[in-house]
């Protein structure tokens, strides 16, 4: 049995490595001489850390041998299907599937979220989508938009992002004195207008009004780095980086906060993994879909976003912690059920091409 997997994988986004820890984990648990390869950015980095074969994504000749040699391609998860940041990512990954199609490959979608789309767009991911055997969602929002385009895949279910099949036994208690808090920050899109100052300033405010301890998490290095620096450097205090090697370790790294502010999706699917608040600071429709979908009201929305209004609503978070971690607990396993659709359907496709 081979697998191909095509994602953004290699490029270092935490979120997205964490996904492919799951698919592949998923695949061994049942299959367990299955031989994997992923299409990859940084083909040596992703074999080496996941024990899989991969392949240079951009070598056209080394993925038409792959796709050649499958039995299975798999497409996703995360958020592949978008157009915010551009055309080229959303052709690739639709390119790839429609060849896997041509090639008379199974292909199963696995996990994905759909955003709005410009109307040519719309159209194409429509019609290659519909080529799927399977198509896994992360949430309803992304159901209710492929059905209102028409879409004809043969198995279209809703799920949950694929990370959040993990169960966590999270601490039993926070730090009321002294909190250790996460910002997980992304830079700014091309048409948005705030800086390094606006988080700068929260941080600081937050030392001097809880006593927090703050420490910064870029979960895409090559994008969120440099500007988690310059928040860093417009600081009056002190602060703590913390980079990862593997994202696995983020698990760890999370669960030993008390408070996540993060404009990562994945930052706060770790946070509620963990039990732990979070204020999700959107720019992007899947953090709020995201927030919603778990019963959360602690969304602020990037535009018109200042210092001041952000530290209230962290503070009044932290002051209601007790009642967002018992929220946690009791709606994390729904989520963790759905979640484990996404490998118990790939594996029913995985046993019924071993059986031909």
């Amino acid at each position: 049995m081979n697998i191909l997997i095509s994602g953004y994988y290699g490029f270092g986004n935490a979120g997205d490595e964490l996904i492919l820890n799951c698919l592949i984990s998923g695949i061994r648990g049942h299959h367990s001489r299955a031989s994997i390869t992923v299409l990859s950015a940084n083909a040596k980095k992703t074999a080496l850390h996941f024990s899989v074969n991969a392949i240079n994504r951009w070598n056209p000749f080394a993925v038409a041998k792959a796709l050649y040699g499958s039995d299975i391609l798999i497409s996703g998860g995360g958020g592949l299907f978008q157009d915010m940041t551009g055309n080229c990512g959303l052709y690739y990954y639709l390119a790839i599937i429609a060849l896997a199609r041509l090639l008379g490959k199974k292909i199963f979608v696995y996990g994905v979220g759909i955003n709005e789309l410009k109307k040519i767009n719309r159209f194409w991911t429509t019609r290659v989508l519909s080529m799927a055997d399977a198509i896994t969602l992360r949430e309803s929002y992304s159901n209710d938009l492929l059905k209102k385009w028409g879409c004809a895949a043969k198995h279209v279910e809703i799920t949950a992002d694929p990370v959040l099949e993990n169960e966590i036994f999270a601490r039993a208690a926070l730090n009321p004195a002294n909190p250790k808090v996460a910002m997980i920050l992304r830079p700014p899109r091309k048409n948005d207008r705030y800086d390094a100052g606006l988080f700068a300033k929260l941080a600081d405010s937050l030392i001097q009004r809880i006593g927090a301890r703050i420490v910064f998490i870029p979960f895409h290095f090559e994008q969120d780095m440099p500007f988690t620096l310059s928040v860093m450097n417009s600081m009056h205090n002190s602060a703590r980086l913390i980079q990862w090697s593997n994202a696995r370790q983020l698990y760890s790294v999370i669960g030993e906060v008390d408070m996540v502010i993060s404009q990562r999706l994945h930052g706060l699917i770790l946070a509620a993994l963990n039990r732990i608040p979070f204020l999700a600071i959107s720019d992007d429709t899947k953090i709020d879909r995201f927030a919603r979908e778990l019963g959360q009201k602690n969304i602020s929305p990037l535009k018109g976003a200042n210092p001041y209004s952000l530290l209230a609503m962290i503070v009044d978070i932290w002051e209601w912690r007790d009642d967002f971690r018992s929220s946690m607990g009791k709606i994390l396993p729904s989520f963790r059920l759905r979640a484990r659709i996404n490998p118990a359907l790939l594996i029913e496709m995985m046993d019924s091409c071993c059986k031909k």
